[in-house]
């Protein structure tokens, strides 16, 4: 019932208090009175020895003085009239000093139960305020862990849809650059069908000039499909990585909220309270492992030109068993607490707080690792628009510059086509 008494309990504490004292009381007056009975025998053996031998002094005495028989028993009753007086004295002290002594005592009681009600009192006083503002405290901590876990939410959110839309973008810049390689080859096709389908004369006259520009063209094709040789398997890459990347969002999504659940969690364990706040470890494990599998994926089938990502991908996979130790060491001590909770026992070490700390300084190492995922490589997209760029617009300038000129010799074009 809280850390207060129930006034039932109180009354029968004071009430039992009441029948101490009065027993307490009792006893001493039994004590005294057994100390007077045992004074008076005494006295009375005293007296009655005494009274014998005078008896005997005054038989022997008798036959010589009866007056001073006579005198002698009239000292001996004043003598008994003393002793009865001072007895009575006595007796009259002892029981005024016994219910003086009693007042004493039960005053003494009352002041004594009064202090500790006060005391009482005060520590519940204490007690209920220091109760509000650990419950004003406990509010304002996990309205700013709900704030917070929105915040990395909607960061998360935007993160997902940004990454989205630049491997869309790759893929469509990609796919752009292809076609307008196909339609120039084709193009440069239907043109050389066209001065097949003219005249002998016309195609002699025109065939140097097609010689020179069909050379560059070439020249310029083979540096386009080196261009975009190249890029496709950069590209290949970096959607790879861009992929991997998600799947370590969706992890880090499911291990934040898992965060959050623990650090409520710790805070009803340290107070000995039944658990409300649990993690989903299994789900945020189930995740990890898929974002790990990939990452090993990607790994196996790097080309050796990939030499830095190779190794940021070992990496990945060394923490991947030290990050599940951890999960299962958290989930462990969960159990350990439900069972020791459960036989009335109180866990004087609560090992989760370092497994806690522990898993955190692994996750955040392993954020730095998927940053080099994440910059490894500019965008390729970019290396292809220039090369098209430049390309085409040497061939347009060479070509008119060309047609200016009017027909040259024919070894230009074979140097073109050896280079």
């Amino acid at each position: 019932m809280g850390g207060g008494m129930s006034k039932e309990r109180k009354h029968e504490l004071d009430a039992e208090h009441e029948r101490n004292l009065r027993e307490d009381q009792q006893n001493e007056e039994r004590n005294r009175l057994d100390q007077i009975r045992e004074i008076m025998k005494e006295r009375q053996a005293e007296f009655e020895d005494g009274m014998k031998k005078k008896e005997n002094d005054l038989l022997s005495e008798a036959e010589k003085n009866l007056d001073l028989i006579k005198e002698a028993l009239e000292d001996l009753e004043d003598l008994k009239v003393q002793n009865q007086r001072k007895l009575e004295n006595w007796k009259s002290n002892f029981e005024e000093q016994g219910k003086q002594k009693k007042q004493e005592l039960r005053e003494e009681g009352d002041r004594e139960i009064e202090k500790r009600q006060n005391d009482l009192k005060n520590d519940m006083e204490k007690l209920k305020k220091l109760q509000g503002e650990l419950n004003e405290k406990r509010g304002i901590l996990l309205k700013s862990m709900e704030e917070q876990n929105e915040f990395k939410e909607k960061l998360q959110k935007e993160h997902d849809e940004i990454t989205a839309k630049t491997v869309k973008e790759h893929q469509e810049r990609l796919s752009k650059g292809k076609n307008e390689l196909f339609d120039f080859q084709k193009s440069a096709k239907e043109d050389m069908k066209k001065l097949q389908e003219k005249d002998q004369e016309q195609q002699s006259k025109m065939m140097d000039e097609k010689k020179k520009q069909g050379a560059y063209q070439l020249s310029t094709f083979l540096q386009m499909r080196k261009a975009i040789g190249g890029d496709e398997q950069n590209v290949d890459i970096k959607i790879e990585c861009d992929n991997i990347r998600m799947l370590y969002n969706r992890f880090k999504k499911s291990y934040e909220n898992d965060v959050n659940a623990i650090r409520r969690m710790i805070f009803e364990m340290e107070r000995n309270e039944k658990l409300k706040n649990q993690p989903q470890i299994n789900d945020t494990l189930v995740v990890f492992g898929k974002f790990c599998d990939k990452a090993e994926s990607v790994y196996q089938r790097l080309p050796k030109e990939y030499q830095n990502l190779a190794e940021t991908f070992k990496t990945i996979n060394s923490k991947k068993s030290e990050i599940e130790d951890e999960m299962e060491k958290i989930q462990n001590s969960i159990k350990k607490y439900k069972k020791a909770r459960k036989e009335s026992m109180t866990l004087a070490d609560l090992q989760i707080r370092t497994q806690f700390e522990n898993l955190r300084k692994l996750v955040n190492d392993l954020d730095g690792v998927i940053l080099k995922v994440h910059t490894f490589n500019i965008d390729p997209s970019n290396q292809l628009l220039a090369v098209l760029d430049k390309t085409m617009e040497e061939s347009s300038r060479n070509v008119l510059q060309r047609i200016g000129n009017g027909s040259g010799n024919g070894s230009g074009s074979q140097a073109a086509i050896n280079k």
